[in-house]
Formats: structure tokens, sequence, C-alpha cells
């Protein structure tokens, strides 16, 4: 989405150094009319050289539909191009390459910057990438699509949240460039996705429920530059406790990190597992931490198994050639640091992300999901942790230079819940479809959802939730007006926004 960076080279300009014939220029490539000025025989060295080049880059392909190679264009015009490719040709389609514009970071892609000329971005004797998409058989060609390897990286972690067993990794995009493990090595700033950690801390220690109003006022901290805004620029007069975790609200969080108390907070995140460096300020409730992909994992695990702490397991027996086992990992039960209840409705909350929330993508699953995104400042870090009740997985993608950014609008909705989504429709097609299991000591009351009070008039606006037992409100709800302010601007923009399919867009915050 954020473009093409371009070729790998171009044979012409490398035939033009060899005999420095002042025949390529960067702007507009290689001049045929310049070419045939030349003598007969320079010419002819010069094809032969070409064609040489071109024969070393494209002599290793293999012709299977769905894999790479290389090829080399050979003539374009504005909507296709024709590329040699070794002993065969194939023809790129404007159509198929629409992402290819000139790389932009700072602006996300859209209809109105797509490409819409090859000549842009392609000169006759560029080395590129390809992907085979098929084999036109009248027009004896391959179809081809042009691909590059990205330069972002990134993590994956799946588990079984109940017995640990980590059952997928992935610690990077190709372990031959780099074998450093990005799932369990990598710290890195979680963004919204360490919220739950503090709305968990809220509904355990019975300080809130999931009905308690979060005031969403502007907020300022004087002394600082701190000046900590909403992804929409807007303002609302105040959010349930539910609803500022759904749409992943920064001011409401700052403020129940302020009611809940920063050591607190620390303290409740080790008794989830999180052994990372915590800052001891409010930033803490918005994510600043760098934390690991698998440490994240081990905490969201907490709320899908009924409020275990597991250990993740990689190893459950080592043999020797004998078939001795040498050592072998006792299956364990994992240690209640959460209530079951408060698991549950954490869960609840979670899948309400997916429902109508940031976590949307993750609908496709058509069973009942949870997750959270994250998104950190600029667009640095990307994550989506998530999971159903037998599988969790977690995933982050950022640069390894983490102040790069993965480009404009490039949120945890956008650029990795779509990846936690591919990989669970696939490990989840043959699991049986279940539900959050409810526990005991959880009542549904039908409340306002603007004031969370009990309705007691069968408002068309109510809705049921969950509670803690006895936790309910015992109050009416009263009529009243809730206000919502004009739209303010921040320099702090916060959110995973993803406005492209789907009515209930990411309105996840960053940092």
């Amino acid at each position: 989405r954020q473009g093409y960076r371009g070729p790998q080279g171009n044979l012409w300009n490398q035939v033009n150094e060899d005999y420095d014939m002042s025949l390529f220029e960067e702007e507009i490539g290689w001049t045929q009319e310049d070419f045939s000025a030349l003598p007969q025989q320079t010419q002819q060295d010069a094809l032969e050289k070409y064609a040489q080049k071109q024969d070393e880059i494209t002599r290793k392909n293999h012709f299977v539909i769905g894999g790479s190679l290389k090829g080399v264009i050979s003539s374009l015009d504005q909507k296709s191009a024709k590329v040699s490719i070794g002993d065969y040709e194939g023809r790129l389609d404007l159509q198929s390459m629409r992402w290819a514009r000139p790389v932009d970071y700072t602006e996300s892609y859209s209809w109105k910057n797509r490409l819409k000329d090859l000549r842009d971005i392609l000169k006759v004797g560029d080395v590129i990438e390809l992907e085979v998409l098929d084999y036109d058989q009248p027009a004896r060609q391959f179809t081809l699509a042009l691909t590059q390897k990205p330069l972002a990286n990134g993590g994956f972690f799946s588990m079984d949240p109940k017995t640990g067993h980590v059952l997928a990794m992935s610690g990077g995009y190709d372990f031959r460039d780099s074998e450093f493990n990005r799932a369990i090595q990598s710290r890195r700033q979680p963004g919204s996705a360490f919220k739950p950690i503090v709305y968990s801390l809220g509904l355990e220690d019975n300080t809130f429920t999931t009905a308690s109003m979060l005031s969403d006022a502007p907020l300022t901290f004087k002394g600082t530059t701190w000046n900590p805004g909403n992804y929409t620029k807007t303002f609302k007069a105040q959010y349930s406790y539910r609803d500022a975790l759904v749409h992943s609200k920064n001011l409401p969080t700052i403020r129940l990190t302020q009611a809940l108390g920063v050591e607190a907070i620390i303290k409740h995140a080790r008794t989830l597992g999180v052994t990372a460096k915590l800052p001891k300020d409010l930033t803490i409730g918005l994510g600043t931490a760098s934390i690991t992909l698998e440490e994240m994992a081990r905490t969201y695990a907490i709320f899908a198994n009924g409020g275990k702490l597991i250990k993740p397991v990689y190893i459950l027996k080592v043999l020797d050639r004998n078939n001795q086992v040498l050592e072998e990992v006792v299956e364990t039960e994992g240690k209640q640091v959460l209530s079951e209840q408060t698991a549950f409705l954490m869960s609840s909350i979670l899948s309400d992300v997916v429902q109508r929330g940031s976590g949307w993508r993750a609908r496709a699953l058509q069973r009942p999901a949870a997750g959270k995104t994250g998104t950190t400042n600029n667009y640095t870090d990307a994550w989506f942790i998530g999971f159903v009740p037998q599988l969790l997985t977690g995933v982050y993608v950022g640069f390894d230079r983490n102040q790069q950014s993965l480009g404009e609008s490039e949120t945890g909705s956008r650029a990795t819940a779509p990846i936690w989504t591919q990989f669970m429709k696939q490990a989840t097609a043959n699991m049986e479809i279940l539900p959050f299991k409810q526990p005991e000591g959880i009542q549904m009351v039908r409340i306002h959802p603007e004031t969370g009070d009990l309705d007691c008039s069968g408002n068309k606006k109510a809705i049921f939730e969950f509670f803690k037992m006895g936790s309910a409100p015992d109050s009416c709800h009263r009529e009243q007006t809730i206000a919502t302010s004009p739209s303010t601007k921040t320099d702090n923009r916060d959110g995973d926004g993803d406005p492209d399919g789907s009515a209930a867009w990411d309105d996840d915050d960053e940092l």
C-alpha cells in the first residue's frame, strides 16, 4: 500500500556504463534514437552484452503458477508491458498493479493516487521481481504480477490458551535475511493492545463495572507538552466502560489510569505475567512499555482460559535415538491470577471489539472471536491479538528500525488483523464452533447505554449488559441530554482508523 520502491536495476544503464555511451538518463531511460546513430559494430556489441546480462538474470527462473521469478522489461506503454523471463515472454497489466504508485509513506493508498501509467515506475531494461499468475495458451505467454520483497518485518505467535502449547510461530519475514526471532526477542510498544490489562484491573477489584461511565472530555497537563486526544479529533461527554475499550478511546483510558493508580496497574500487570519494564506515568495505560509478542499473547490467554496464567510450552518431549525419554514436560495447571468472572467480562468486551470495533475483520471467521488492535505513534507498530476459545494468536508488524513509519493509516486493523484472520480461518477450519463459556456469578441486566443505569421503562435504546453478581446498577435511568463536543484539533493522532470496507471503522488509539 505504500507503493513500489522501484526495479532492482536497469540493463541498458549497465550497458551504457560499460561502453560509456551516455545513452541512458534516469528520467527517461534508454534512448533508441541515439543508440541507432552509433556505429553498427558498437550497436551489435551492446546488444550482445545486453542479451548476456538478461540471460544471467533469467536463466534460473522456474515457471510455476504462484511462483516468483525475475524478468526484464522489453517494451511498455501506459497500460501494459512485455517482459522477458528467459525462454518465455510475459505480460504485465496496469489493472493488476494499481498499487504500484511511486513509494509514499506519508499518504495512504486510495483510488485518487493509484498508479495510472506504467511508465511512471518502469522503463525498458528494468529488472523486476514478478509472480506467475497464469499461462495464456493462445498468446503463448505468461500472465505476471509485479511484486517486491517487503522491508517491514514482524512477529507471529499462536498457542493453545488452555495448555500453553505453542502451535505456530514466525520470527520474521525471511530467516535467510535475519535469524532474530521477533516473536520472542523483539520488544515493541503494543499501543492500545495494552489497554485490556488496565481495564481488567478495574473489573477485578470491583472499582468499575462494564456499565460504569468514563469521561471523554479534553485533558491538559500543565508543565508538559503531552496533549492526548482521540483519533476522530472529537470528544463525547462520556463512554461506558465497555465502549471506551471497544472504541479504544484514549481520554477515558487516561482517566481510568488515574483512578486506578499507576502503581496498582504495574502490580496487576506483573500478576498477569508481564515482566517488561513499565513506565511509571499515565502513558502506561496507552501502551508505551516495550513488550515481546510472546508476553502479550501469554497475558491475553488469561482472558481466553478463565483467568489462568499459563507458561508457553515449546517442547513436549525429548527422546534419544533409542527412544528413551531425556526430558518431558509434565502438564501443570495454570495459576489462577484473575477471577473467572473478570476473564469472561474481558472476553465479552473484546468480542465486541471484533463485532463493532477495530477488530471487525475477524468477523470473517464466522464464529465467536475476541481481540484487540494496537497502533503506536506515527504508525511505527501495528498489533492484533485475538482468540477463539481453543486458539490464541498474536501478530505485530513494524520496521526493525522502530522509528520508521509503516505508512499513513497503517493501523493494527489494516496491517495486522488481515494476517491474523487469514491464519485463523485455516487454523480453525476443523475446530468446533464454541461460545465463550459463561461462569457462575455472572448476571445479565437491561440498562440504558448512555448512563449505565437500569432500564425501568422499556427504552428503545436499552441494551443487555453482563455484570458480576450483585454489582449491577440499582437506580433507574432518567432522560438527560448527552452532549458531544465539536471537533478539536490535536497534534497527537490516535487510532487504528480504517474507513475502507466497513461501517464499523477502526477507532483504535495511538499512544
